[in-house]
């Protein structure tokens, strides 16, 4: 779908807004620039000039999108309806209205103030992405929870990713013996989980562009409930140096793995908040490895069947099993 049908469909959208079905203002919706995102959801920022309204409006273009778009819109209601974040919230868009036009699902929220963050962290790179750090570690001390690792957060955790690797056709038997590995790792063990974002790095961050200050955290639909909150960390330090890079995930995971040190600007993520040696980490690492993999799988099946993203994302750590 070209931009000039997606911002139809958005249009669409609006004539609702007008309508009056989400609030009582009448006319004078402008829409703004659209952008189509690789994973085929098209977004525009809208504005009613009269009373000074700011919104967002996220339309899928397709069925792996609109999946996708509803589970985000489902996770950020779940999160203003928690008494325990009422006040972190703030960081989160709120949901106005979500729907169907023509079979594309989409999504009205309140639009944040902020600049993406990894736009903003060349100016003060160390306490941007200690300011990430600290916001998503407030998430997570607002839902910490202590669980025994039963079979249900063993299949969440360790059985269901790596049954999604599996479809990447990769060496099976190393799958087996990672699978073997966490399990008894992990078995009966006692650890504190939380809320987590799930894809939390500075392109999902807002901040203040004159301050640095983060003003908004947006793109939950890999959130979790009850889940290890080392993996928002680990996201955070590893991911915006894939990008910066251009370097894959698979081979900053094999070179930590393999006892490399990690770097300034990781150090300022992690210290404090994920333990930095032994197996602990080591696991810590795979788990959200293996998380992550398995949610690119499952919010695009093209990613499975494309050799040279296996080869750079799956099997350098795999290697090492």
């Amino acid at each position: 779908m070209r931009a000039s049908e997606a911002r139809s469909l958005i249009a669409s959208v609006v004539a609702r807004l007008a309508a009056g079905d989400v609030t009582s203002l009448s006319s004078r919706w402008v829409v703004g620039p659209v952008r189509i995102t690789s994973t085929r959801i098209a977004v525009a920022p809208v504005f009613h000039r009269a009373q000074n309204v700011r919104a967002f409006v996220k339309l899928a273009l397709n069925h792996e999108a609109n999946r996708n778009l509803y589970r985000h819109h489902s996770k950020i209601v779940a999160l203003h309806s928690n008494p325990a974040l009422e006040a972190w919230c703030k960081f989160v868009p709120a949901a106005l209205d979500a729907g169907d036009v023509d079979g594309h699902y989409f999504t009205v929220e309140t639009l944040l103030a902020g600049q993406p963050a990894r736009r903003v962290r060349s100016q003060a790179p160390h306490s941007m992405l200690s300011g990430a750090a600290t916001t998503i570690s407030q998430l997570h001390g607002r839902t910490a929870l202590v669980a025994r690792v039963d079979d249900e957060l063993l299949e969440g955790w360790v059985r269901a990713p790596i049954s999604r690797l599996r479809t990447t056709k990769c060496d099976g038997r190393a799958l087996d013996r990672l699978e073997a590995r966490l399990v008894e790792h992990l078995a009966n063990r006692t650890m504190t989980v939380s809320i987590v974002h799930g894809d939390y790095w500075l392109g999902n961050v807002l901040a203040d562009p004159e301050s640095g200050a983060v003003t908004g955290v947006v793109d939950w639909e890999w959130s979790a409930m009850r889940d290890l909150p080392s993996h928002d960390l680990l996201h955070l330090a590893l991911y915006g140096r894939c990008v910066a890079e251009r370097r894959s995930l698979g081979a900053l995971v094999r070179d930590r793995l393999s006892r490399r040190r990690w770097s300034g600007e990781e150090l300022v993520v992690l210290e404090g908040n994920v333990p930095l040696d032994g197996a602990d980490l080591e696991n810590l690492l795979l788990l959200y490895w293996i998380r992550h993999i398995a949610s690119n799988i499952a919010q695009s099946s093209r990613y499975a069947d494309r050799w040279m993203w296996t080869a750079r994302n799956v099997r350098p750590p795999l290697r090492l099993m």
